[in-house]
């Protein structure tokens, strides 16, 4: 009689463990990278706590070959990783595809991912619609910017002060006519003021800080041709034509040249270059504002199957802290971003070039970033560069810069209403 109780005991308790789910399986949640050292971070250092913290979820990190044309198919199918990591000139084209969780209901009731936790510029780049969107999808976790580079040496040898962070560009203009000079007598300069592009890290904040834009509100259509437009454009053809005291191409390594405005990522290969003395600051204001670019390394959340939301969000806050930031800064020679929390900043002894970066932050935007973005800008530089060659005049490059955007957004918004 005793076994027999016992027996019906025993059965009682498994049944109701298995109806409270204490037997049921953890939810998984895979992150994936397209990067092998954060992948490598991840794996060893970082999911080993993570795991240890969060028993209830099994977490995975995978990383995988032709990253980003694997993941468009992943992501018509279904069977997308949970959370990725990206950056905005990815993100919305998963977006038009349905491929993203928007997450605004969630961070607007989480303290550790409200927007007001986050630098405005980061913030914006995973706001969709534009301008004003109300879609949340992604998470900004480290934020770049361009900045200003220049050589102490040829500041010096010229008899001028370090650039600062007052210059606007009429200071950069007038400063780079006095570094420029021909020193062997053939005609041609051997040491240049500056080095001009249509890139997004130089032309595109140079046209907003003229008043102008690149491409609408929305962008979903080019704005580039415009008066404020022209003036920007007009104002670097006449540092290349005019002055001759700026040119396309050159290579700040080389010492050769005064000033240069690009990304922080590159104190990698300047702080490798023996000789080069250089030092850095904010990217110029200029008649109408201050624009300089900036962009964030992102964790998106994909669509799936029977997701468990509440796990993904667990594991997406762990991707987003100090430890995990830092940790993925190991793998950089220098570490030249800043965490997108301002809390988080505000806890890290930032070295020079970060705190560059963290100066720029109030004056940041990012690159107009919308579905083929590579593409339109492909377009535009191609379309612009020979404006900066003399080979065709401002108004002529802003059109074809103009029809040549307005074809690839159109392409690229049309997948929709496929």
């Amino acid at each position: 009689m005793l076994r027999f109780r016992t027996g019906i005991l025993t059965a009682l308790l498994l049944l109701a463990m298995l109806s409270t789910g204490v037997n049921a399986a953890r939810p998984v949640v895979t992150i994936a990278t397209y990067s092998q050292p954060r992948y490598q971070i991840m794996t060893e250092l970082l999911l080993p706590k993570w795991q240890a913290q969060h028993p209830d979820i099994e977490i995975k990190v995978v990383n995988f070959p032709d990253f980003w044309n694997k993941l468009l198919v992943l992501i018509g199918t279904g069977d997308a990783p949970d959370i990725v990591d990206t950056a905005g000139t990815y993100l919305f084209g998963h977006v038009v595809r349905g491929g993203v969780v928007d997450l605004e209901s969630i961070v607007m009731n989480d303290p550790d991912l409200n927007p007001k936790n986050f630098w405005a510029g980061p913030w914006n780049e995973v706001c969709w619609p534009q301008p004003a969107g109300s879609g949340v999808y992604g998470i900004p976790y480290d934020t770049v910017a361009s900045v200003l580079w220049y050589n102490k040496s040829l500041f010096d040898t010229a008899g001028i002060a370090y650039p600062s962070l007052n210059w606007t560009w009429d200071d950069l203009r007038a400063n780079a006519k006095k570094i420029a000079r021909d020193t062997n007598g053939d005609g041609v300069n051997d040491i240049w003021g500056f080095t001009a592009s249509t890139t997004h890290a130089i032309y595109d904040p140079l046209v907003k800080s003229f008043g102008g834009q690149v491409l609408s509100a929305d962008r979903q259509k080019a704005a580039i041709n415009s008066p404020q437009a022209a003036a920007a454009t007009q104002f670097l053809a006449d540092m290349l034509l005019q002055d001759r005291s700026s040119a396309l191409g050159l290579n700040f390594a080389n010492q050769n040249l005064g000033m240069v405005i690009i990304g922080s990522a590159n104190i990698s290969v300047y702080s490798k270059v023996s000789g080069l003395d250089w030092g850095v600051t904010t990217v110029p204001r200029g008649p109408v504002t201050h624009n300089t670019y900036g962009g964030s390394n992102l964790w998106e959340v994909m669509k799936r199957p029977n997701q468990d939301l509440d796990a993904v969000v667990t594991v997406l806050k762990e991707l987003v802290t100090r430890e995990t930031i830092e940790a993925f800064w190991a793998s950089y020679d220098e570490p030249y971003s800043i965490p997108s929390s301002r809390e988080v900043t505000s806890r890290i002894k930032l070295n020079d070039i970060q705190l560059v970066v963290a100066q720029s932050s109030e004056f940041m935007t990012d690159a107009d970033w919308s579905p083929d973005w590579s593409i339109w800008q492909t377009a535009k530089n191609n379309a612009i560069t020979p404006v900066l060659r003399g080979e065709r005049s401002v108004q002529e490059g802003l059109m074809k810069a103009e029809q040549d955007i307005n074809t690839v957004l159109e392409n690229a918004y049309g997948i929709q209403s496929r």
